[in-house]
């Protein structure tokens, strides 16, 4: 989920997402600032946050290669 928000005065992109490292799930909040960006470039920087990190961000674990099957001598 990603949203803008203003606290104290200052604004925000808050992005909540969450990540994967193999059967493990952690969440994420991601909160960049706005400060001095004008208002033409925060509606891009909107933009460009939602594209790279509004999704669950994945790290595949990586499986091993059996070359030979443990039971078989020759």
């Amino acid at each position: 989920m990603i949203k803008l928000t203003k606290h104290n005065g200052k604004e925000y992109i808050v992005i909540n997402t969450e990540m994967q490292a193999g059967d493990s799930t952690a969440p994420v909040i991601i909160q960049i600032s706005l400060k001095d960006i004008s208002e033409e470039d925060k509606f891009k920087m909107y933009q460009t946050a939602s594209l790279l990190l509004n999704r669950t961000i994945k790290r595949s674990t990586p499986k091993p290669v059996v070359e030979k099957a443990w039971y078989k001598f020759w």
